[in-house]
């Protein structure tokens, strides 16, 4: 498993991806970890670890996203937005102060996702959000993707009781995901005019 990135509370109640993979599974199966890369962090340092736990596992779990758990070490600017700082990279990037200008999966986690897939395993992909994110290259290559949004502090059961069939989500979406980040509106009841066009780049309908 790569990633495990379900907010922490301050009572460390929360069920994480990880500890609900483990509470579902016996005691002879072996569960391994790496972290990989942080959610907004440059550094590829954690992509040699992941790899090798990925090559010697049967399948992988990675869990990608954003996060909107509070860092008290970061800086904000007098209007309450975060001060961008490369001396430490926070791994909030939704939330009130956090404003983005692309919907990408921030830092390497694009990249680390690419890697892990050039290994040829069989790559369940977990998306724990507070934003629409882009997910094309992803929704192209990857056959299983959940989309988790913040699943609260039993999240890690729910999502592990998707994982091994215990329930079935059926798919379907409060809102809608877009293609591109100048895509709009990209809302399921838009009026007949508001998208009956196509962009010269790309169709108007939404991705998901």
């Amino acid at each position: 498993m790569l990633g495990d990135y379900t907010a922490p509370q301050a009572d460390g109640a929360v069920i994480t991806v990880l500890e609900g993979i483990k509470n579902h599974v016996s005691t002879q199966t072996k569960v391994t970890y790496a972290k990989g890369c942080g959610i907004r962090d440059s550094s590829e340092k954690g992509f040699e670890e992941a790899i090798r736990v990925a090559k010697e596992s049967d399948v992988v779990v990675m869990v990608l996203g954003g996060s909107s758990a509070r860092d008290f070490k970061q800086e904000y600017e007098k209007t309450g937005a975060a001060k961008v700082s490369s001396e430490e990279v926070s791994d909030m990037e939704s939330g009130e102060g956090y404003d983005r200008a692309t919907l990408n999966l921030m830092g390497k986690q694009e990249k680390l996702l690419q890697e892990i897939y050039k290994l040829g395993k069989p790559v369940v992909l977990v998306l724990i959000k507070g934003r629409p994110l882009l997910i094309n290259w992803a929704a192209a290559n990857i056959p299983s993707i959940i989309d988790a949004w913040y699943p609260g502090m039993e999240g890690g059961n729910a999502i592990a009781d998707v994982l091994f069939g215990d329930y079935n989500p059926a798919g379907r979406l409060s809102i809608s995901i877009p293609r591109s980040v100048g895509q709009l509106p990209v809302y399921y009841n838009a009026k007949p005019y508001a998208n009956g066009s196509n962009y010269i780049d790309e169709v108007a309908s939404p991705f998901i």
